[in-house]
């Protein structure tokens, strides 16, 4: 590896190299002044390996660039917006059944309400002609008598 693609990497705690010799360890420090890594190389015993002796470098999360990472966020993003939007849709659907479900109630109540407004008409109508009635019956036995004395 050339110290250019050293420092191009993305180097995160626990990641592995292998250097030549094929030799794997897992990263414990890194040094951009001197362009190295420190691994466990003999009896786990860690030691700084030059740039130059590493061979391949992989990420702990396998992805070496950024652009992967960034990937992986912004599709997740997007995922998350999708998941949002749907939610959003489903709450204005609800909000619309729930404003038509309420127009409807009122209507019900509305058409209650005048159904016993007009019995309580009819009836308040039929109390006035029975009173209509008393009052012409007491007015006829009101006459007779007066008529007599």
């Amino acid at each position: 590896m050339t110290e250019q693609e050293f420092v191009r990497q993305v180097w995160r705690a626990f990641d592995t190299v292998e250097i030549d010799g094929g030799i794997k360890g897992k990263v414990l420090n890194v040094c951009f002044t001197t362009r190295s890594v420190r691994i466990p190389v003999a009896n786990g015993v860690p030691e700084w390996v030059r740039c130059e002796l590493i061979v391949k470098h992989t990420s702990g999360t396998a992805a070496v660039e950024d652009a992967g990472i960034i990937e992986d966020l912004h599709n997740k993003l997007m995922a998350a917006n999708k998941r949002n939007d749907d939610l959003q849709a489903i709450v204005d659907d609800l909000k619309a059944k729930m404003s038509n479900s309420n127009i409807s109630n009122l209507r019900k109540s509305v058409n209650v309400l005048a159904g016993n407004l007009i019995l309580k008409k009819k009836t308040i109508e039929r109390i006035d002609e029975a009173v209509t009635r008393i009052n012409a019956l007491l007015d006829k036995e009101e006459d007779p008598e007066e008529n007599n004395e």
